[in-house]
């Protein structure tokens, strides 16, 4: 069939069909970097917004760090200098939470007495819903006593 056709028809065939093949060429050859060139963006976009996030996880825990450090040093003082019996239950919810209102990310903050002074036993604060004073061991979580900003 080709072969009956004029000698213009068949050069219009061989330049188109080379066009389309070139064409076809260019396509894939551009597609393919086109792809590639779009993942590595996209890789490079989540990982700068996981090290952005990373940052902001990272200066939470440290701040939250440094919170619980600064509160076990300023109540490790307040128990040096001082007799367990003679420690008010408001000096110490002042001592806690002057220290945590220092904390950007903290809304409450709590403190857990293993063996409780005689006169923390009669304060309703310092018991479980079913009456237990802190004395009795217990999950960390059924004394959380403190102060809800």
């Amino acid at each position: 069939m080709f072969s009956r056709l004029s000698i213009g028809t068949k050069l219009m065939f061989s330049v188109g069909l080379t066009v389309v093949i070139g064409l076809c060429i260019l396509v894939v050859v551009i597609t393919t970097n086109l792809s590639s060139s779009m993942v590595k963006k996209a890789e490079m976009i989540i990982e700068e917004q996981t090290f952005a996030y990373a940052n902001y996880a990272k200066g939470f825990f440290d701040e939250l760090i440094s919170v619980v450090n600064n509160s076990a040093n300023v109540l490790e003082s307040v128990f040096a200098s001082n007799n367990i019996n003679d420690i008010s239950l408001q000096r110490l919810s002042n001592v806690i939470s002057s220290v945590a209102d220092s904390g950007y990310h903290i809304s409450y903050s709590f403190f857990y007495i293993l063996n409780p002074p005689s006169h923390f036993k009669q304060n309703p604060l310092f018991q479980t819903s079913n009456g237990q004073a802190f004395e009795q061991p217990c999950q960390l979580t059924q004394f959380a006593v403190g102060v809800k900003y």
